[in-house]
């Protein structure tokens, strides 16, 4: 049996748009944030020798998908822009 707890990452770095058409480019030298979540998950596996040359396994696990669906970025600038995005993922 494993478990994989959930990971909450957050990423900073500078938008470098130079060249890209307005209104993208007005975001040059901007501070972004992006937030992301690693879903949690529960595995569980038998495994059964029936010959030399034969065996069975089985897997049952769960992953809680619907968390990881979930986004968001912000980014820093006279106004702060804070786009969200939930991609409504199902848990398996």
């Amino acid at each position: 049996m494993t478990y994989r707890s959930e990971v909450k990452l957050k990423f900073k770095d500078s938008a470098d748009s130079k060249g890209i058409l307005p209104p993208l480019s007005r975001l040059t030298s901007k501070k972004i944030d992006l937030k992301l979540t690693i879903p949690q998950g529960v595995m569980f596996s038998v495994y059964h020798q029936l010959t030399d040359k034969f065996a069975l396994t089985a897997n049952l696990g769960w992953q809680e998908q619907s968390e990881f669906g979930k986004q968001e970025i912000t980014i820093k600038d006279v106004d702060i822009i804070k786009l969200t995005s939930d991609l409504d993922y199902d848990d398996t």
